[in-house]
């Protein structure tokens, strides 16, 4: 009987066709068989034969040269021989000219997103607070920022990284030993295929854009300011100051008819004299004021201010005492103003006594006279802090 005849030829036998197709059994996973190089060859040569043509196919993709490799860490040193090998076309071996090309609109996007973060932090600190530009630009800046790291991710992905398609079967939610060295595998790939190891200004542009718009969130921390004492206790009403449209129109005594209501601005005269009205942002925040003409006998001031009004004419906040919302609905047969936020309900004709809703004081009064010249002007700036109540215990 020659030694031919002494070799097993059962199904489970390597030597059947069963057992060579069922080979990788015997052998182990491929990512074993990676890491063992020749000694996987020496259990079979099917394996090792087939294990080292793989890896010398992966030197070439049909270009006849070989890929040029990043400088592997020393954390990726047991998976030098998997970097060697190349499972999917390298983008900038297809089309050179294209790829270079993408890795510049990527280090655009990032370097954009970069200045962006940095004009942000600076805005923060230098910027005017009370100018209508300030939030707006601040938001764009934001906006930019984050837009160009987004925007520069997916160029990478879309233009850098080599495509795949993958099928993935359902698996048991613990990892498997083999799993785990997949994962190990795939990182130490994807370290080269992504380009991260093989163009340092990407990686670096990478890390400029996300560490400065990490520094963004610092930036507004440390812009919120100091600790408000009296500011909220004084607004832009001085004494003198006419009671003026958001068009600059001052108000004279009879403009109003009876029942009517009008939002009204303080006017301070200028260098020459003249009566300018203040309308901007910071302004009405705070220095808002609704003028209502009431029929005569009406009004029940609080004991003190009996001469707070002219002629049935009160002024009081237009800030809601409860969560700031403008108070604007007026109701003139019942003399009721309504806050359109939270349904608080003032009482005009009883010093705006909350009679409905969640606010819980009165609005605040403007005290109020009427000059030589007939214009209405305030007393004096309120005497109480406008605004949610919560102020007054600041």
């Amino acid at each position: 009987m020659s030694d031919s005849d002494n070799r097993e030829t059962g199904p489970d036998s390597p030597n059947s066709p069963e057992g060579a197709d069922r080979g990788w059994e015997t052998g182990g996973s491929v990512f074993d068989r990676s890491k063992t190089g020749s000694g996987a060859a020496a259990t079979g040569g099917g394996a090792g034969s087939g294990e080292q043509a793989l890896l010398q196919a992966g030197t070439s993709r049909g270009t006849g040269r070989a890929k040029k490799t990043a400088p592997v860490p020393a954390f990726l040193g047991p998976y030098a021989t998997i970097l060697a090998r190349e499972e999917h076309p390298d983008r900038e071996e297809v089309d050179r000219r294209s790829y270079r090309r993408g890795v510049r609109l990527v280090t655009f996007w990032f370097a954009l997103a970069g200045v962006a973060a940095v004009a942000f932090i600076v805005l923060n600190f230098a910027g005017d607070v009370h100018k209508e530009y300030y939030t707006p630009v601040l938001g764009i800046c934001i906006g930019v920022a984050m837009a160009g790291l987004g925007f520069g991710l997916v160029v990478w992905n879309k233009r850098l990284m080599p495509d795949e398609e993958a099928v993935q079967e359902r698996h048991p939610l613990h990892s498997s030993p083999d799993d785990v060295v997949a994962f190990e595998e795939d990182f130490a790939r994807g370290y080269q295929e992504t380009g991260v190891g093989r163009h340092k200004v990407l990686r670096r542009t990478l890390l400029a854009a996300a560490g400065l718009l990490g520094l963004a969130p610092l930036a507004m921390i440390f812009n919120f300011g100091s600790i408000p004492h009296g500011e909220l206790q004084v607004t832009r009403w001085t004494r003198g100051a006419r009671l003026a449209t958001r068009d600059g129109v001052a108000l004279r005594l009879g403009d109003l008819p009876i029942g009517g209501i009008a939002t009204v601005y303080p006017a301070i005269p200028d260098q020459n004299g003249k009566f300018v009205a203040l309308t901007d942002n910071q302004t009405a925040a705070d220095s808002t004021v609704m003028l209502i003409r009431l029929r005569p006998g009406e009004d029940q001031p609080v004991p003190g201010r009996e001469t707070w009004s002219v002629e049935g004419h009160v002024a009081y906040s237009k800030i809601c005492t409860h969560a700031g919302c403008p108070v604007g609905l007026y109701e003139r047969t019942t003399q009721h103003l309504l806050c359109p936020c939270h349904q608080s309900t003032f009482l005009v004709t009883q010093h705006c006594l909350p009679i409905f809703g969640p606010a819980a004081r009165p609005l605040p009064q403007l005290p109020i006279a009427v000059d030589a010249d007939g214009y209405f002007i305030a007393q004096s700036d309120f005497i109480e802090p406008v605004g949610p109540s919560w102020w007054s215990r600041t």
